[in-house]
């Protein structure tokens, strides 16, 4: 049930989390043509990097006198144990959107940019303003990439038990111990009935999270 409980909340957190800080830097990125190619290429950098690359700079910035809690100090707050604390959910949400928001900018891009510029310009003669073009017209409108994205952020966030394992190894605080941490440990102690028994919990939960939002994607998308 922790297992259960820690990867759901997760899923809950960061994913939304994630596409909401992609959709806004997409929107931003495409007010400026000339330099968001750049941007762009910039953000995929976490994604292409490899893990292992990764955990030392992590454990720098998150461990008990890294970086982050340096700057606490400084301003007057005590440190705080990421790696050993409720702030381990935390430290792993910022480095599941800093590492795959890249991806999810490209998308929401390309998205954006497919929506027909007359729809824009009818609505400003129309009298609108700019957050109800966005979301009168560009949110309904991408439906289907949000869509997309969603999927592929559900399948990269149980890909995360690579990070939590490089940084915390098999048996992690109970803070971040998911259903794939419960999976790895009962599969190399050969229990394979409990090992059966979270797999099909797995599938169910994934099975569940993509019928709700395909029918909130067929409910709203625009054919």
């Amino acid at each position: 049930m922790l297992a259960l409980k820690n990867t759901s909340i997760f899923t809950v957190v960061a994913i939304p989390l994630l596409m909401v800080i992609s959709f806004l830097i997409a929107l931003f990125l495409n007010s400026f043509n000339k330099i968001s190619s750049f941007f762009r290429s910039a953000l995929l950098i976490p994604v292409v990097v490899p893990i292992a690359s990764l955990v030392c700079v992590w454990q720098l910035v998150f461990d008990d006198y890294g970086a982050i809690n340096g700057l606490l100090n400084l301003l007057g707050f005590s440190t705080v144990e990421f790696f050993n604390s409720e702030w381990s959910m935390v430290m792993i949400v910022f480095i599941y959107v800093w590492k795959y928001c890249g991806f999810c900018v490209i998308l929401f891009t390309a998205g954006i940019a497919n929506v027909s510029q007359s729809l824009y310009e009818s609505a400003r003669l129309d009298g609108a303003k700019a957050h109800q073009l966005v979301t009168k017209i560009t949110i309904p409108m991408i439906v289907p990439t949000t869509f997309f994205v969603f999927l592929m952020e559900l399948i990269y966030s149980f890909k995360i038990f690579r990070e939590v394992f490089a940084l915390f190894g098999d048996y992690p605080n109970t803070n971040v111990y998911f259903l794939q941490n419960f999976i790895n440990n009962n599969y190399y102690n050969l229990n394979y009935p409990r090992l059966s028994a979270a797999s099909i919990v797995l599938s169910l939960f994934i099975i569940i999270v993509l019928f709700i939002f395909f029918c909130f994607e067929r409910k709203h998308s625009y054919s």
